[in-house]
C-alpha cells in the first residue's frame, strides 16, 4: 500500500496514554504513510501544516509527504506551511528569544530552498517553546486541515518513536494527521556514532 487511512477514535485521555489506539498500533507496523483521519475525506485539505526538524531524515520525510498529498489530492489549491519549533531548553543565554527565532528562520529558509520545486510555495514558520504544545497551537490558530509529522526517532530508537513528539501530535492535534515514516537509506558502518548536526544549536529541535 502507498497510503493507509485509519480513523481517530475519541477515547479518554488516560486510556489513550496507557493502552494506545488502533491508529498507533498500525503506525508501529507499517512502512507506508498513515493518514489518521479526524474529518470526512470528501474534499482535499485546504491548509496543510508540515513539521521540520532539520535533521538528516527531515528532507526525505518532507518530500514523501508532499508526494503523497499530490498523489491523493493534488497540490493545486492547497496552502502549505512548514513549521520549525525550537525548544526552550536549547535557548542560549546570550542569544535570546528573538535572536534564536531569526537564526531558526534562516535555517528553515535554507532547508526549504533546497527542496524540490513544487507548484505551490511552502511558507516558513518558526515558534519557540514546548515542541508539542507549539505544533498543536499552530495547527489550531492557523486552522489547519492536516498536520504532517515524521515518525522517525532520534539516535536510531525507531521502535520507541510512539513515545515521542510524533505520538503526542497525533494524539492532541485538532485536525487530521499524516504520519510519514522515515525513508530507508543506505547504512554505513559507523552509523551508531552521534554526528554533530550542521544546524549547530538548532540540532534536533522539533519532531
Amino acid at each position: 500500500a502507498e497510503l493507509v487511512v485509519v480513523g481517530a477514535a475519541r477515547r479518554a485521555r488516560l486510556g489513550m496514554r496507557i493502552l494506545g489506539t488502533t491508529a498507533q498500533r498500525v503506525l508501529r507496523s507499517v512502512g507506508a504513510p498513515v493518514l489518521v483521519a479526524r474529518a470526512a475525506l470528501h474534499r482535499a485539505p485546504q491548509r496543510v501544516l508540515l513539521t521540520a526538524d532539520l535533521s538528516e531524515l527531515s528532507a526525505p520525510v518532507h518530500e514523501r509527504a508532499l508526494d503523497a498529498l499530490d498523489g491523493v489530492f493534488g497540490l493545486d489549491f492547497m496552502e502549505l506551511r512548514s513549521l520549525l519549533v525550537v525548544g526552550l531548553e536549547y535557548l542560549p543565554a546570550p542569544l535570546g528569544h528573538q535572536g534564536l527565532q531569526r537564526m531558526a528562520r534562516l535555517e528553515l529558509d535554507r532547508f526549504l530552498l533546497a527542496r524540490r520545486a513544487r507548484p505551490l510555495p511552502v511558507e516558513p514558520a518558526v515558534r519557540v517553546g514546548d515542541v508539542v504544545a507549539e505544533i498543536v497551537e499552530e495547527a489550531a490558530e492557523w486552522n489547519a486541515d492536516l498536520l504532517v509529522v515524521g515518525t522517525h526517532a532520534r539516535h536510531g530508537w525507531s521502535r520507541l518513536w510512539l513515545g515521542s513528539v510524533a505520538e503526542a501530535c497525533i494524539r492532541d492535534a485538532p485536525c487530521s494527521v499524516l504520519a510519514i515514516p522515515p525513508v530507508p537509506v543506505a547504512h554505513e558502518e559507523h552509523e551508531e556514532e552521534e554526528v554533530p548536526h550542521p544546524g549547530g544549536v538548532l540540532a534536533g529541535l522539533a519532531v
